[in-house]
């Protein structure tokens, strides 16, 4: 027995499903109708009446062109994330740097730089 949530097409196979299919949002699937989950990609896929069928061409493109969009959107979301982390990495290399620095200067030795604390940081970089 197969049960098939209608909003996520989540497949689940058991032997005892009754308390799924309790559930509004699960149907119970003939073996006969699974074949589809194994042709074509979930996005193609809807269920009308209770049962599994293959979107019409019109549905299709816009299940791709959701997909693209989200594709898109999780592309800026990486381009932000990216922009923060080089930021904090930064604010942290420059707090380090600024400890450092005073660490030194109690012991009366010449400040670090900001080109000696790339230059050091990329010839570890590249050690590891």
């Amino acid at each position: 027995m197969h049960a098939v949530n209608i909003n996520t097409l989540e497949i689940r196979t058991a032997y005892n499903l009754n308390d799924l299919l309790n559930d509004p949002d699960w149907i119970e699937v003939a073996p006969g109708d699974m074949s589809i989950f194994r042709s074509l990609p979930a996005k193609y896929i809807k269920i009308d009446n209770n049962k599994p069928v293959e979107k019409n061409q019109a549905e299709k493109d816009q299940a791709d062109a959701d997909e693209a969009a989200a594709f898109a959107a999780a592309e800026e979301d990486m381009k932000d994330i990216t922009v923060m982390f080089d930021k904090l990495l930064k604010a942290f290399s420059l707090v380090v740097l600024d400890e450092i620095n005073i660490l030194r200067s109690e012991h009366s030795l010449s400040e670090r730089t900001i080109a000696q604390l790339k230059s050091a940081v990329k010839t570890k970089y590249e050690s590891l």
